[in-house]
């Protein structure tokens, strides 16, 4: 029976981990939008996330209001739905249509464990590190006010966890003295890193659809600057 002293020390080592954030597909796919523009000035916007077996409701609901206020900042307005949850924000009966529907569906492709190497993992005190992995992918869609899809991508990425004091204090010491604060690994550092490619992709195909939707309307009820039919170029 493992002792409460070593016990301790192993769930203390137990919490140094590092996590690692690869894209897969799409993810590194060019983007060309700025999104400190108002690329979506005076368009109305429904962002629905749905909760999946990877992404619980809550989950859903924070990347809804985080792409709420990325749609914000480039002008639209914007209203997030999360299937399951509270009814449609803002909702109201005889309400005009959105310009826009962006869905959003994630999903698990595949999750490896530590298996035996946590054992072993434990058993040296983290000396040697535990390594778990997590490939997912996020679905998105987007429809114009008929409900035609008018743009789709899959985008596809991995987190590998490395647990161990021994490879957390390593890169916690490069972090500080060696790396960039774009090349860092702990902290809050794979959040940012994934974020940045998921809302630029996200961003992108979204204004890759308004620009799609303007032309099939025939260039009827919107003027568009140069600057942004070049960013609608992939």
């Amino acid at each position: 029976m493992l002792q409460p002293v070593y016990l301790l020390t192993v769930l203390f080592f137990v919490g140094c981990s590092v996590t690692v954030y690869q894209p897969l597909v799409g993810l590194q796919r060019p983007v060309a939008i700025d999104r400190q523009q108002a690329n979506f000035a005076g368009q109305r916007l429904l962002v629905r996330c749905h909760p999946s077996d990877y992404t619980n409701a809550e989950q859903s609901q924070t990347v809804c209001h985080r792409l709420q206020t990325l749609f914000t900042n480039q002008g639209a307005t914007v209203e997030i739905d999360v299937p399951g949850t509270r009814a449609l924000e803002n909702q109201e009966e005889g309400k005009t249509k959105p310009d826009l529907t962006i869905e959003l569906k994630s999903r698990l492709i595949d999750k490896k464990g530590a298996g035996l190497l946590g054992v072993l993992s434990v058993l040296t005190l983290t000396l040697v590190p535990a390594t778990s992995e997590a490939i997912f992918a996020v679905d998105v869609s987007v429809r114009d006010q008929e409900g035609f899809q008018v743009a789709f991508t899959t985008l596809q990425g991995r987190f590998v966890r490395y647990l161990g004091f021994g490879v957390w204090f390593v890169n916690k010491v490069l972090d500080q003295f060696v790396r960039e604060d774009a090349e860092k690994l702990t902290g809050n550092a794979v959040n940012k890193d994934f974020s940045q490619d998921f809302y630029a992709q996200v961003s992108q195909l979204t204004f890759n659809a308004s620009m799609r939707t303007w032309v099939m309307r025939g260039f009827a009820s919107r003027v568009v600057s140069t600057k942004e039919m070049d960013a609608a170029q992939p």
